[in-house]
């Protein structure tokens, strides 16, 4: 049996963000991911609080099972990406800590 796609946090977020028309604040996310229909079921496949809600908020960046991920917003191994596609983070550590300028 093939895995669930994985995606941020951050993209379901997004979702909400286009929907709402602004960033959404925990009581708003969780209203929005609550109250789907059939053609778009809930984003996280059961119904979440709000604190819930605030705690994604606060972790955007953490990796989810996504059964509705769409390709572009799908997370990708490292180890699966193109020789010529290097990671930002690496790239940043590799250049060294940042100059400020005043």
């Amino acid at each position: 049996m093939a895995r669930l796609p994985k995606m941020t946090i951050a993209f379901v977020i997004r979702r909400c963000s286009l929907d709402l028309g602004h960033q959404p604040n925990a009581s708003e996310l969780a209203v929005w991911a609550n109250h789907q229909d059939e053609e778009r079921p809930r984003p996280f496949g059961r119904t979440i609080t709000e604190d819930e809600a605030a705690a994604m908020l606060r972790n955007q960046d953490r990796l989810v099972s996504a059964r509705s991920a769409e390709e572009h917003e799908r997370h990708v191994e490292q180890r699966e990406l193109p020789d010529n596609v290097i990671s930002l983070s690496a790239a940043r550590a590799q250049a060294g800590p940042r100059r400020h300028r005043r």
